[in-house]
């Protein structure tokens, strides 16, 4: 990705990324920081305070499954409640770009990077497909009409939409506080409202189904439980599992010494460290490549980061996980990744930037024409 290059054929124009969820959206102004050459080249940052808009919930929609998204019932006209979140997205989308405060009256025309879940249309420019959301296949479309009515034109044609997990892996490699900066090989993986990845193989940020590497998604992937990883691995997984259990937030109970919640974050713990290994793997078996570190980001990352859950969270999961490489290798794995016997420092760690799916997706539109 030649960072430089693209902003040198795009010119002086306000950059805008744009990270998008169920749970809302939030825009952000982008700056550029000056490097040196080649990997320490220009790095990407957020400047000023996000535009935040959040998505009230539809009470009882519920998406459809993804067989019937994409299958022969894909052209299933929407009802009335994924309707009414379409327009909740829509209007949240709008409001958080507007809400930066671009003036059109002096000729204000970003550059609009923009990142969201579910699966694309063909042309990248809609979500036809969606597990937590609606779908909306006309996306950047009628976000460009509702833009424009308000005065506001981008420099170039909005979309495609880049995945979450791609974005969020990208910034966190040009991003100036990412924690894949300067690497050739890593591996994202964001949870939040679902499970978000992405790999940089050769200094390149994929999309896990862009890999050629045949890896089977979270959602589909199974635990010894039975249960798929997207609901080990992801924040409301882990708040649906506590619900049953307890009153409040899971991570203050277990802060607290709750058996049950504690209990919770070490099975938590277990299943991230299993994950894991099994990601470097098969990337080594199957691109031949040792990742340097392992990210995670996202709300799972602020739980790993979390001082007072270290002890049932980000350390029973780095134990874990140098046991498993060292039970089952790879060979080229254990000689990175373990040191003494453990785990060593630096290779799976957490990530406070929230930005990063912003500032990824920012950067994924710099390389549009």
């Amino acid at each position: 990705m030649e960072l430089a290059r693209a902003l040198e054929r795009l010119g002086p124009v306000p950059l805008v990324g744009v990270d998008g969820g169920a749970s809302g959206f939030r825009a952000h102004r982008v700056c550029v920081v000056p490097g040196g050459r080649g990997r320490d080249g220009p790095r990407l940052a957020t400047q000023g305070l996000p535009s935040r808009r959040s998505i009230e919930p539809v009470p009882g929609f519920q998406a459809l499954p993804l067989d019937r998204q994409s299958g022969p019932e894909a052209g299933e006209a929407p009802g009335a409640l994924e309707r009414e979140l379409r327009e909740r997205w829509l209007e949240a989308a709008c409001g958080a770009i507007l809400g930066l405060g671009l003036d059109p009256a002096r000729g204000a025309r970003p550059l609009i990077g923009l990142c969201a879940p579910g699966l694309k249309t063909a042309d990248g420019r809609g979500i036809r497909a969606a597990l937590h959301g609606p779908r909306i296949p006309d996306f950047a479309a009628e976000l460009e009409r509702r833009l424009a009515q308000a005065g506001l034109v981008p420099v170039r044609p909005l979309g495609p939409l880049a995945a979450d997990g791609l974005a969020a892996g990208t910034g966190e490699w040009l991003g100036a506080l990412g924690r894949l900066s300067g690497l050739q090989q890593g591996y994202y993986l964001g949870g939040g409202s679902g499970v978000a990845e992405c790999l940089l193989l050769d200094g390149l940020p994929r999309a896990p189904e862009g890999a050629g590497l045949g890896l089977d998604r979270a959602w589909e992937a199974l635990a010894c439980d039975g249960r798929s990883y997207e609901v080990h691995l992801s924040a409301a997984g882990l708040n649906r599992d506590w619900s049953a259990l307890g009153t409040g937030l899971p991570e203050a109970a277990a802060a607290a010494g709750n058996r049950r919640a504690v209990e919770l974050f070490r099975e938590r713990a277990e299943r991230l460290a299993d994950w894991c290994q099994g990601r470097l793997s098969l990337v080594q078996h199957r691109a031949g490549r040792v990742l340097e570190r392992i990210v995670v980001g996202q709300r799972l990352g602020g739980l790993f980061l979390d001082p007072a859950l270290a002890a049932h969270f980000a350390r029973p999961a780095r134990e874990r996980l140098a046991e498993r490489i060292a039970e089952q290798g790879p060979r080229a794995v254990a000689e990175v990744w373990l040191r003494d016997g453990a785990l060593a420092p630096e290779r799976l760690v957490g990530s406070d930037l929230r930005e990063a799916p912003a500032i990824g997706a920012l950067a994924l539109a710099l390389e549009g024409p």
